[in-house]
């Protein structure tokens, strides 16, 4: 079977982010299916078999986290970037939801009165890419991507196979501003 694959844009009534993807992940072993709610560095994970549950910080270990990655290069990165954050926010890495490597906490309040929890920084270990998360305004984030080297992005997401095909000074930099604007923005 081939994976079911879905879009849909959220109602900002509803849910203030950009939108919404659902999709469907099958190999041989398992499917999983996820929701990812995305605004700017807000996102939440919901598995299919905890719909309720939030995005929030775990006890597990990240070591372990990036030590079961199969593959070496992807793993070095993964140990780059937390060196990389944990320099910028001085925090230490905390696994948030299943796969989401997060540096330190700040407390959102939307207009709609939804508030939460996210991490100052992070990003996630996907199967076909490393998801870095950053929250900018759109003509700065615009401008250091043309700088970033080979990657895909989205709003608040950067997609990039290896460290390699970037130039890591931008990201540092990309990430250091975003965690100043998460600062600014929700200050706690």
């Amino acid at each position: 079977d081939a994976p079911d694959r879905s879009f849909a844009r959220c109602s900002p009534a509803h849910m203030p982010c950009s939108g919404f993807e659902w999709w469907a992940e099958s190999d041989s072993v398992n499917t999983r299916k996820s929701v990812i709610f995305i605004s700017g560095a807000h996102y939440y994970i919901l598995l299919k078999a905890m719909a309720d549950a939030k995005f929030k910080p775990t006890d597990k270990s990240v070591e372990r986290l990036i030590e079961e990655v199969p593959d070496e290069n992807v793993r070095d990165d993964c140990h780059e970037l937390v060196r990389i954050m944990k320099k910028i926010t001085g925090a230490d890495p905390v696994l948030w939801g299943g796969n989401i490597i997060g540096f330190g906490k700040y407390h959102y309040v939307y207009d709609s009165g939804h508030e939460g929890d996210a991490s100052l920084a992070a990003f996630a270990v996907r199967r076909q890419n490393i998801t870095v998360y950053v929250m900018l305004p759109e003509a700065e984030r615009d401008a250091l991507l043309k700088k970033l080297g080979k990657h895909k992005a989205s709003k608040g997401c950067i997609y990039i196979r290896k460290l390699d095909d970037i130039d890591v000074n931008v990201l540092e930099k990309m990430i250091a501003k975003s965690v100043a604007f998460v600062k600014k923005k929700y200050p706690s």
